[in-house]
Formats: structure tokens, sequence, C-alpha cells
């Protein structure tokens, strides 16, 4: 990942497009290459990568989480949901994962479901910002 963080994201796809080619059950591999994707908005690729994560290690929680913020940003806000669900149900204490589970939940309409999704996020990381934001914009809405 040190190419991905040097930002030379092709290298890093070639030597993670490698890595799996050797050990095709490598499952972390096909996550950081998705990763690679999304940051490069290349979601479809990256999305590919993510199932194949899942495929491989279905208690991936952040190959779920990454999956439902694909998912919403296609416009599909119930395969975020499931998504985002399932990376919470797997690991409970994954405060982005609840975040994003409000968004999608308040994007949907149902926004005091989406307000305890963030107060969850919350409790998990007090100093959360962008949870407490989303919190009170939704709280603003429902005044």
């Amino acid at each position: 990942m040190v190419l991905y963080r040097q930002g030379r994201y092709e290298e890093a796809i070639n030597e993670l497009i490698k890595a799996v080619r050797i050990n095709p059950r490598y499952s972390d591999g096909y996550f950081y290459l998705g990763n690679v994707y999304y940051s490069q908005q290349r979601f479809n690729e990256a999305a590919n990568q993510y199932r194949l994560t899942i495929e491989l290690q279905p208690d991936h929680a952040e190959a779920h989480n990454n999956l439902g913020m694909i998912a919403a940003q296609q416009g599909n806000l119930g395969l975020a949901i499931k998504h985002s669900s399932e990376a919470t149900r797997l690991k409970p204490d994954f405060a982005e994962a609840w975040n994003n589970l409000g968004v999608y939940t308040a994007q949907g309409g149902d926004l005091r479901g989406a307000v305890r999704y963030f107060d969850q996020a919350l409790d998990l990381s007090p100093e959360y910002v962008g949870a407490r934001d989303n919190r009170d914009k939704v709280l603003k809405r429902l005044d």
C-alpha cells in the first residue's frame, strides 16, 4: 500500500493484480485493489473487487461498508442500507458504517431511524464531526 499512499495508483494496481494472481485467495489484495479503484472514482471496478473480497471473506465489514458507499453514489439506497447494515452487524464498533447507515436512512426518509444511527456512531466516537453534523441536519428537519 506504499505505492497507493505515494499516489502511484497505476503501479499499485499492477502490484496488487500480481499479488492476487499469485494468491487468488488473498482477500485483502482485492480489498486494497478496490480502494485504489475507488480513490480514482472507478466505482464499478472497485465494487467488483469488494464483491470478490466478500466472496472470500464474508465477514469483511469494510468491504460491505465500501459497497454501500458505491451503491449510494449510484442511487441504490436499498443496497446501500443493506451493505451498511451488514457492516454494522459484523463490526458493531464501526462508527463510519453507523454514520453511513444514518445518511442512507435519512435519504430514504426515515429521519428518526437516521438519528438513532448517528447517535450510535457518536456513542462509539464522540469526536466524529461528520456524524454530529449529519445528526444536527436531520434534527433540524424533524423540527
